[in-house]
């Protein structure tokens, strides 16, 4: 009996140290791993979702805003709010109220979001479009948002807002706030565009992003954007009991007791806007199945925790991690914009052939790049050869012709001052493959020619050079004032009764160096002014043959749309063609 004992005891005790403490400590394991494990899984999978709703947000914010800008710029727009702002009588309000509405619809035709448009006056008043006021128009100039935009004009200026156009229930709306500058010629001082926040009510429950727990979207002071719970947006995070904690994190999760439940708290940041977005899912939600796992057996369960092990190797090895090397060369190429990426990816399997794909495409843009740039310079050189073979043969001979009366009438001293001064402005035109130059060259240059068509002409005018000194070393395109000044001397001074004058101011603003050529002559009415910069102009009289609507070319060409030539004349009084070209260093 003791023996049958001891042989008892002997197995319980066998048992209980070679199986039950290991499979009883295995199985403590088991549901940790497995507890972490499908933390990190929800972490995860949530982040993607969160990842997905972050990038339709920055694309909805952009849409939203890309409409908000072209609202609050709309030359149209602001010169009807001022016509409806001063017109008379109802009549005529109606018919530009009409004008203004339809043009907001066409605007923003595909945003079915969009509250209200608000255009506030200087003085007093206000047109809504869409939905008018709650408030009282002082009431919204007191507001925040409304104070924030004035005082930093020209600046786009958003904000989550109780809305201010909606009689019947209280909600919150993205408002953007555009205060004009003093330069627009215009009776509005701000236009307000606001979008109903259901706008990412899409985004957030999409079928692109999880479902599970409930979403809210922060900014950087903790103050609730969005929510499925809509009585939450509008009020700080603690208000709903939440800490600041998830406003630290730019993504992640951490466990939080909330109302004395555990919630695993995800979130991720958008930090083009300084945005966060969080999920919160009840962690006993999430371990509601758990104990169902462990009523498994231990070795099927070690056998699947071991297939698993092994399956997770080699997927990581031959699928995750070749697409983690992928992902990165692309980031690359999005961030730094290097197109020299390439991927090394070994096998015969969809990834090797993905890897393949990519490293074709970045030497073909590479090709393309360098294509595009040779085809650049040889689109620069080209027109400076054309530019320099332009000197027109009857102006040369005019030139000449003038030298040899001179010649006759005059004694050598003249003869040799035209010349030089003729030797110098071809050198200067015609000594390197340059296209810029100095500002102080190009107006040496101007000199030598202004010096030669005096005696051409007789010194029937007279020429002034006013430059800023400090601008003297910025870089200009090369003969760009030369044929503005033959314009005023060909065109501006024939057949004039009075003494010809001739005004060369430069002089330089924040950005950009203002160049105006003005004479005292012809003058100009708009038909003229218009074929002026449209024609172009063969002038067999002049220097080059090159006319202002070329000069005008070349500057929007080599700088963009935002500089180029202004003309304003009156006839039989005066003209003044203004360059505007950017502030260049050599």
């Amino acid at each position: 009996m003791i023996k049958r004992n001891s042989f008892i005891r002997t197995f319980l005790l066998a048992f209980i140290l070679i199986i039950v403490i290991p499979v009883t400590i295995l199985g403590v394991v088991i549901y940790n791993n497995y507890i972490d494990s499908l933390l990190q899984n929800t972490t995860n999978q949530v982040l993607q979702s969160l990842r997905q709703a972050s990038k339709g947000m920055e694309d909805e914010v952009a849409g939203l805003t890309r409409n908000a800008i072209k609202i609050s710029k709309d030359d149209t727009l602001l010169e009807l709010a001022t016509e409806y702002h001063r017109a008379g009588d109802d009549l005529t309000k109606l018919e530009i109220k009409n004008k203004i509405d339809s043009r907001i619809d066409f605007s923003l035709v595909q945003l079915y979001s969009t509250e209200t448009v608000l255009f506030v006056y200087k003085d007093k008043g206000a047109y809504f479009y869409n939905k008018g006021p709650t408030v009282e128009i002082d009431q919204i100039k007191g507001m925040n948002w409304y104070k924030q935009a004035v005082e930093n004009k020209g600046m786009l200026y958003y904000d989550i807002i109780e809305t201010y156009s909606d009689f019947f229930q209280k909600k919150y709306v993205f408002n953007f706030a555009y205060a004009l500058q003093n330069y627009w010629d215009t009776d509005v001082e701000l236009v307000a565009i606001s979008f109903n926040i259901n706008a990412f009510n899409g985004i957030i429950s999409g079928e692109a992003v999880n479902q599970t727990g409930n979403y809210m979207v922060l900014d950087q002071d903790g103050k609730i954007i969005f929510s499925r719970v809509q009585d939450r947006i509008g009020k700080s995070i603690e208000e709903t009991g939440y800490s600041r904690n998830m406003l630290g994190n730019s993504q992640g999760s951490y466990i939080e007791t909330v109302d004395n439940e555990k919630m695993l708290v995800t979130s991720y940041s958008l930090s083009k806007y300084g945005w966060v977005i969080v999920n919160m899912i009840p962690y006993d939600e999430l371990t509601d199945d758990v104990n169902q796992y462990t009523k498994y057996g231990l070795w099927i369960g070690l056998l699947l925790f071991l297939l698993f092990i092994v399956f997770s190797f080699i997927f990581f090895k031959q699928i995750i991690i070749p697409i983690q090397h992928l992902i990165v060369k692309m980031k690359n190429v999005e961030k730094l914009g290097d197109f020299n990426q390439t991927v090394e990816i070994k096998g015969r399997n969809e990834i090797f052939y993905l890897g393949h794909a990519f490293n074709k495409m970045m030497h073909e843009i590479q090709s393309l790049m360098n294509e595009r740039d040779l085809k650049e310079q040889e689109k620069i050189k080209f027109e400076i050869e054309a530019l320099q073979s332009q000197i027109n043969p009857h102006f040369l001979f005019n030139t000449l012709s003038s030298i040899r009366l001179m010649a006759i009438v005059a004694k050598s001293e003249n003869v040799k001052n035209m010349l030089e001064a003729f030797i110098k402005l071809l050198s200067n035109t015609h000594k390197d493959a340059q296209n810029i130059i100095t500002i102080e060259e190009e107006m040496e240059n101007l000199k030598q020619y202004i010096y030669i068509m005096k005696y051409r002409y007789g010194n029937s005018f007279a020429a002034t050079i006013e430059i800023e000194e400090e601008i003297k070393e910025y870089m200009i395109l090369k003969l760009l004032i030369q044929p503005i000044v033959e314009n005023a001397i060909l065109h501006g001074m024939s057949d004039l009764d009075r003494q010809g004058k001739i005004e060369i101011q430069a002089w330089a603003n924040e950005k950009s160096i203002m160049i105006s050529v003005r004479d005292n002559g012809n003058g100009m009415n708009e038909k003229q002014i218009e074929e002026l910069l449209s024609k172009p102009e063969n002038n067999e009289k002049g220097f080059t043959g090159i006319g202002v609507q070329n000069v005008d070319r070349r500057i929007k060409l080599n700088y963009g749309d935002n500089y180029g030539v202004i003309i304003d004349s009156e006839e039989d009084i005066y003209t003044e063609i203004r360059m505007i070209i950017p502030k260049i260093k050599r």
